[in-house]
Protein backbone atom coordinates (compact mmCIF):
# COMPACT_ATOMS: atom_id res chain seq x y z
CA UNK A 1 0.00 0.00 0.00
CA UNK A 2 1.22 3.36 -1.56
CA UNK A 3 1.14 6.15 1.16
CA UNK A 4 0.17 8.32 -1.62
CA UNK A 5 -3.24 7.06 -2.44
CA UNK A 6 -4.84 5.80 1.06
CA UNK A 7 -8.45 5.17 0.87
CA UNK A 8 -10.23 6.52 3.64
CA UNK A 9 -10.22 2.87 5.68
CA UNK A 10 -6.58 2.75 5.43
CA UNK A 11 -5.98 5.88 6.02
CA UNK A 12 -8.09 4.99 9.45
CA UNK A 13 -6.13 2.21 10.26
CA UNK A 14 -2.70 3.67 9.95
CA UNK A 15 -3.71 7.01 12.19
CA UNK A 16 -6.00 4.33 14.83
CA UNK A 17 -8.92 5.97 14.14
CA UNK A 18 -12.31 5.17 12.61
CA UNK A 19 -13.33 6.00 9.05
CA UNK A 20 -15.78 8.38 10.35
CA UNK A 21 -13.49 10.34 12.10
CA UNK A 22 -11.91 10.47 8.83
CA UNK A 23 -14.70 11.70 7.35
CA UNK A 24 -15.41 13.94 9.86
CA UNK A 25 -12.19 15.75 9.58
CA UNK A 26 -12.68 15.74 5.95
CA UNK A 27 -15.78 17.60 6.30
CA UNK A 28 -13.99 20.42 8.27
CA UNK A 29 -11.45 20.74 5.95
CA UNK A 30 -8.87 19.63 8.16
CA UNK A 31 -8.15 17.27 5.97
CA UNK A 32 -7.79 17.60 1.94
CA UNK A 33 -7.88 14.18 -0.30
CA UNK A 34 -7.71 13.87 -4.16
CA UNK A 35 -10.46 12.14 -5.91
CA UNK A 36 -9.87 9.47 -8.12
CA UNK A 37 -10.61 10.35 -11.60
CA UNK A 38 -11.94 6.70 -12.42
CA UNK A 39 -14.07 6.26 -9.62
CA UNK A 40 -14.52 9.09 -7.15
CA UNK A 41 -13.08 7.44 -4.38
CA UNK A 42 -11.47 9.89 -2.08
CA UNK A 43 -7.29 9.43 -1.76
CA UNK A 44 -5.56 10.85 0.96
CA UNK A 45 -1.41 10.69 1.12
CA UNK A 46 1.37 10.71 3.77
CA UNK A 47 0.83 14.53 4.35
CA UNK A 48 -2.47 13.55 5.31
CA UNK A 49 -1.40 10.89 7.68
CA UNK A 50 0.45 13.53 9.15
CA UNK A 51 -1.83 15.97 9.62
CA UNK A 52 -3.90 13.17 11.20
CA UNK A 53 -1.60 12.35 13.77
CA UNK A 54 -0.96 16.57 14.35
CA UNK A 55 -4.76 16.74 14.70
CA UNK A 56 -5.30 13.65 17.36
CA UNK A 57 -2.54 15.03 19.50
CA UNK A 58 -4.31 19.01 19.19
CA UNK A 59 -7.55 17.29 20.55
CA UNK A 60 -6.04 15.43 23.38
CA UNK A 61 -4.65 19.06 24.44
CA UNK A 62 -7.63 20.64 24.47
CA UNK A 63 -7.37 22.30 21.16
CA UNK A 64 -10.82 22.64 19.08
CA UNK A 65 -11.87 21.86 15.67
CA UNK A 66 -11.38 25.31 14.32
CA UNK A 67 -8.62 26.00 16.63
CA UNK A 68 -6.77 23.17 14.77
CA UNK A 69 -8.15 24.43 11.88
CA UNK A 70 -6.88 27.65 12.19
CA UNK A 71 -3.63 26.58 12.81
CA UNK A 72 -3.27 24.37 9.70
CA UNK A 73 -4.43 27.40 7.88
CA UNK A 74 -1.38 29.45 8.96
CA UNK A 75 1.07 26.37 8.43
CA UNK A 76 -0.58 25.75 4.82
CA UNK A 77 -0.24 29.69 3.68
CA UNK A 78 3.54 29.07 4.44
CA UNK A 79 3.90 31.20 7.73
CA UNK A 80 4.67 29.83 10.88
CA UNK A 81 1.77 29.01 13.11
CA UNK A 82 4.00 29.35 16.43
CA UNK A 83 2.93 32.28 17.65
CA UNK A 84 -0.79 31.24 17.10
CA UNK A 85 -0.14 28.71 18.87
CA UNK A 86 1.47 29.72 21.79
CA UNK A 87 -1.31 32.28 22.05
CA UNK A 88 -3.98 29.43 22.11
CA UNK A 89 -1.58 27.29 24.38
CA UNK A 90 -1.27 30.24 26.82
CA UNK A 91 -4.77 30.35 27.44
CA UNK A 92 -5.18 26.45 27.36
CA UNK A 93 -2.28 25.64 29.76
CA UNK A 94 -3.60 26.17 32.80
CA UNK A 95 -6.66 23.59 32.11
CA UNK A 96 -4.32 21.00 30.94
CA UNK A 97 -2.54 21.52 33.95
CA UNK A 98 -5.37 21.23 36.20
CA UNK A 99 -6.71 18.58 33.94
CA UNK A 100 -3.35 16.55 34.20
CA UNK A 101 -3.19 17.05 38.46
CA UNK A 102 -6.50 15.52 38.63
CA UNK A 103 -6.39 12.81 36.72
CA UNK A 104 -2.91 11.86 38.40
CA UNK A 105 -4.70 12.70 41.73
CA UNK A 106 -1.78 15.01 42.72
CA UNK A 107 -3.84 18.23 43.23
CA UNK A 108 -3.70 20.31 46.51
CA UNK A 109 -6.99 19.04 48.41
CA UNK A 110 -8.35 22.93 47.98
CA UNK A 111 -7.60 23.17 44.82
CA UNK A 112 -4.98 25.76 45.42
CA UNK A 113 -1.49 25.43 43.27
CA UNK A 114 -3.09 25.49 39.69
CA UNK A 115 -2.39 28.75 39.44
CA UNK A 116 1.10 28.65 40.99
CA UNK A 117 1.64 26.11 38.21
CA UNK A 118 0.09 27.83 35.20
CA UNK A 119 2.87 30.69 36.59
CA UNK A 120 5.61 28.70 35.89
CA UNK A 121 4.35 27.67 32.59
Amino acid sequence: MSLSDLKVGELAKLGHVTAETVRHYTREGLLSPQRHPDNGYQLYSATDLERLHFIQRARKLGFSVAEIRDILAHADQGDSPCPLVRDLLAHRLPQIRARDCRARGTCPANGAGTGELARHA
